[in-house]
């Protein structure tokens, strides 16, 4: 169905009650073909997001980024050409071309452990079963006078599939021009982007959440990484910076391993929670990252190290008090990562 045809015709009958203004500028909107040529690349706007994420980042720390040797960092990315132009606008951020990307894991990589676990892929990834609370929600009456509202909005009599009426939010929450919100959005109340976000936390809870017991299992291979690091760096060795770059699956696999973001009731088709902490458009946005900071100070004479973690560039003050975590606590929280095993993954 060419839904924007669709669309304008409705408004020229009358049907539709989208703005003569809302109309034009569907009317004018056209898909990047670069996007359809190259479903993989970089947009401009994603290179931005990670070009100015490192631009923020030097400015907190100048010290350390304006002094990296060669033996002194790693910046790595998980597999996919996407992923390594990430790294490359992050190093453009950091005003600094010297510096050297690794190269991807072939097979399994602790920053993308779901991506060959054999298991998850086959029991929750692309098993129908994790949908279940996504079909249940589609059958809610919210649900049905949000789908009801956008279909009176457009003028469209035929009955739009769940999974059209998902790209027309994707369309509105991805595609833009020139910083300018995209026309897409203005088929949607307030009222029915929280609907459509809360389909995206389902599928996003039940997947790579605490509704999947796999996403914390996944999620200790790459802190366990994090805390050998540290380690390293603690005993006088390790790198100054290590930067891992993946997909946003992986960050949310890790909060749940660290017991973040966690509501006290599982989420569910017959309550959306409207302060619930599960969001995956918190969560899993393009640019979301991880940070943990390790500081080295001085107590009573004695040399000591704190950790602070960031998500998002915002302190994480729920994971320990006032969000600075001892050494002890830091060593504590991660340590039972370190006996992470493939074993559930199967062949």
């Amino acid at each position: 169905m060419d839904i924007r045809k669709h669309v304008l015709s409705s408004f020229e009958h009358g049907d539709s009650s989208l703005c003569a203004q809302d109309v034009q500028y569907l009317e004018e909107w056209s898909m990047d073909k670069k996007v359809l040529a190259e479903p993989n690349s970089l947009t401009e706007e994603g290179k931005n997001d990670f070009t100015s994420f490192g631009d923020r980042l030097k400015k907190a720390f100048p010290k350390l980024f304006n002094n990296l040797g060669e033996a002194d960092y790693e910046l790595r990315p998980a597999a996919g050409g996407q992923i390594e132009d990430n790294v490359k606008a992050f190093i453009k951020g950091l005003r600094n071309e010297k510096l050297k990307i690794q190269k991807a894991k072939n097979g399994f990589d602790e920053i993308a452990s779901y991506a060959s676990c054999n298991n998850f892929q086959k029991d929750v990834e692309q098993n129908p079963k994790s949908l279940n609370e996504v079909n249940k929600y589609y059958k809610t009456s919210e649900y049905l006078a949000a789908k009801d509202r956008i279909q009176r909005r457009l003028g469209i009599k035929d009955d739009l599939s769940h999974e059209l009426l998902f790209v027309l939010y994707d369309l509105c929450r991805y595609i833009k021009k020139d910083s300018h919100f995209s026309p897409w959005c203005t088929i949607f109340t307030s009222e029915d982007l929280k609907a459509f976000e809360y389909i995206e936390d389902l599928i996003h809870y039940y997947k790579y959440g605490y509704g999947s017991p796999m996403s914390k299992q996944l999620g200790d291979f790459p802190l366990a990484e994090l805390l050998k690091n540290f380690q390293q760096v603690k005993e006088g060795q390790g790198k100054k910076f290590v930067g891992y770059f993946t997909n946003p699956i992986m960050t949310e696999m890790a909060c749940t391993t660290l017991n973040l973001y966690k509501d006290e009731s599982p989420l569910t088709a017959a309550k959306r929670d409207p302060n619930r902490n599960w969001r995956s458009s918190v969560l899993a946005t393009y640019s979301s990252n991880l940070l943990a900071v390790m500081n080295r100070c001085e107590k009573n004479g004695h040399q000591d190290y704190n950790v602070v973690f960031y998500f998002n560039e915002e302190p994480l003050r729920s994971i320990c008090e006032f969000g600075v975590c001892t050494w002890q606590e830091f060593e504590g929280k991660l340590k039972p990562s370190l006996n992470a095993t493939r074993d559930f993954c199967g062949v």
